[in-house]
């Protein structure tokens, strides 16, 4: 399989945005001590997980640095925080395993290309009895300066490949994005040579700065919740 144009495609018209709205059974868990934000799950195997990242990108040293691999930079960030490496799935994916605050969380990089990046995730939420509400995918965004983060439930694919691929595969918008900002220095017809191409020297700083600012929003959105994460996240503002 190769890279190119059709891993990006041009924006198209949104559609409305769906709300995070969590299944009967993790309503029935938290109804059960309603004292406590975002009750951790009690469930019987200690191999379930709560949450499932999966950091997006393309395979291969050619594509390492790229801004369109934004997402295996911040979940190698994210991993190494934790002390941990990543080892091969049972499938097209690497994978690993941490704790946030008292939930269990897979860390996980498809190594399918971009655009195929929702078969991995379909397979491990179904092994691990994960809804789509639970999947947080980390990816670039043109439309955001380097160093913005943002996060997002649901909406349309935004002409990103690899959130079209997780729609497909999973059957729902309903799932979350972290959106990690790549710069639109690019002319006319010139977005995907751009997109496949590293982050200038002179962009080193706002990179280190994002990458270490989006692992500690995913950590802050898992501890937190969603709903006064996102305030301080989207708004920039200390976590």
């Amino acid at each position: 399989m190769t890279v190119g144009a059709n891993c990006i495609r041009p924006r198209r018209a949104r559609v409305g945005r769906m709300q995070f709205a969590p299944t009967s059974e993790y309503q029935s868990e938290i109804s059960n001590d309603s004292g406590k934000e975002d009750k951790i799950h009690q469930l019987t195997s200690t191999n379930i997980m709560d949450w499932l990242i999966a950091g997006l990108g393309n395979p291969g040293l050619k594509y390492e640095r790229t801004r369109h691999n934004i997402g295996w930079l911040v979940i190698d960030a994210l991993a190494q925080k934790h002390g941990k490496t990543f080892k091969p799935g049972k499938g097209m994916w690497l994978e690993t395993e941490i704790k946030i605050r008292r939930d269990s969380v897979i860390l996980i990089k498809p190594t399918t290309y971009m655009n195929a990046s929702g078969g991995a995730i379909k397979k491990l939420i179904n092994t691990h009895k994960l809804p789509a509400e639970r999947v947080i995918a980390i990816v670039d965004e043109y439309n955001f300066p380097v160093g913005k983060v943002h996060i997002k439930s649901g909406g349309s694919d935004g002409g990103h490949n690899g959130i079209t691929s997780i729609i497909e595969e999973l059957s729902t918008m309903n799932f979350w994005r972290m959106r990690c900002g790549i710069g639109k220095n690019f002319p006319p017809g010139g977005m995907v040579d751009y997109v496949l191409s590293n982050f200038a020297a002179y962009e080193t700083e706002e990179l280190t700065a994002m990458i270490t600012r989006a692992c500690d929003s995913l950590e802050f959105f898992i501890s937190a919740g969603a709903a006064r994460a996102m305030q301080k996240i989207n708004a920039g503002l200390e976590l």
